[in-house]
């Protein structure tokens, strides 16, 4: 428990299986509860984690891939099905700080916001590590993520290191919610649409030798349509 609160951390697993068993290794004594959500992987990382029979791992395996979305929301709904009341998601590529879980805990317990999540462009510093690609795009989705959402003051919307309180994941209606990389964004579109605030934790990601899945050129072209219709959701709520 952290701050007498009872701890989940959701980790959505597609071709990691070289890194998840060293990140679950790595989270907080703290953590009451870990999903490993297997979507479908190629690698079976659900199944070697099954076989390590790590302590406090809650395994759930997706017959057909749903996308880092659909993972998490099923990690979602299991941890709700296991009392917590603080919920973290994790990806599993080790690029993810855990020293940094403490940030995004104390903003939803102590602070209480509803929703907190990982800013890396909070320091000019750190922007060095980042892909210069990365750096470019994301930039691009988060001037008109803010514009979708209505969250002015929310940077690097693609970051999927989150933290958000099981009053607010009640709130929301999990099956509106984007399924594949557009995830992160229409959750703060419909947190907006539920009057929830959030806020932004600066922190430095990790880069290692994986190869990220996620074509960022590809989805500045796609992300523009999927980012208008959801404009007009809000301003329809």
């Amino acid at each position: 428990m952290y701050l007498n609160k009872k701890i989940a951390v959701v980790i959505p697993t597609y071709k990691s299986a070289s890194k998840i068993q060293a990140v679950i290794q790595t989270l907080p004594s703290f953590v009451d509860h870990i999903v490993v959500v297997d979507d479908n992987c190629p690698e079976e990382s659900g199944k070697l984690i099954e076989r390590l029979s790590m302590p406090k791992v809650n395994i759930i395996f997706h017959e057909v891939n749903q996308g880092v979305g659909g993972a998490t929301i099923s990690g979602y709904k299991a941890s709700l099905n296991l009392d917590a009341e603080v919920i973290v998601k994790v990806d599993s590529d080790g690029q993810m700080d855990p020293k940094c879980m403490d940030k995004l805990l104390y903003s939803i317990i102590k602070e209480k916001y509803s929703y907190a999540k990982g800013n890396r462009f909070g320091n000019l510093k750190d922007l060095r590590m980042m892909p210069a690609i990365r750096i470019f795009g994301n930039s691009i989705l988060s001037f008109a993520v803010k514009v979708a959402s209505g969250y002015w003051n929310i940077m690097d919307p693609t970051n999927g290191y989150t933290a958000i309180s099981r009053e607010a994941l009640s709130a929301l209606d999990l099956s509106k919610i984007s399924r594949n990389y557009f995830f992160e964004s229409s959750m703060l579109v419909y947190l907006n649409v539920a009057h929830l605030p959030v806020k932004d934790i600066n922190m430095q990601a990790i880069y290692l030798d994986e190869k990220s899945s996620l074509n960022i050129l590809l989805e500045m072209f796609r992300f523009p349509f999927l980012l208008f219709k959801f404009l007009l959701i809000r301003i329809f709520y």
